[in-house]
């Protein structure tokens, strides 16, 4: 046992890592979900705007005076 006990330790190592790095360099191992044609998907969730001066309330209206 205490000779083969590295040795299998090493063995195991040495897989887990050839597995990681197939994985890793593998292009298609994140694989995206299919999609049917036409169909739009959306990846990012737009910003919200806010407005910029909390300060003011209501907006502006532009108008002219009339005598």
């Amino acid at each position: 046992m205490r000779i083969f006990a590295p040795i299998m330790a090493k063995k195991m190592m040495e897989k887990a890592a050839k597995t990681f790095e197939d994985q890793f360099n593998n292009p298609y191992y994140k694989e995206h979900p299919v999609t049917k044609e036409g169909e739009t998907r959306i990846e990012k969730k737009p910003k919200e705007s806010t407005p910029k001066n909390n300060s003011q309330s209501g907006e502006y209206v532009d108008y002219e005076e009339i005598d």
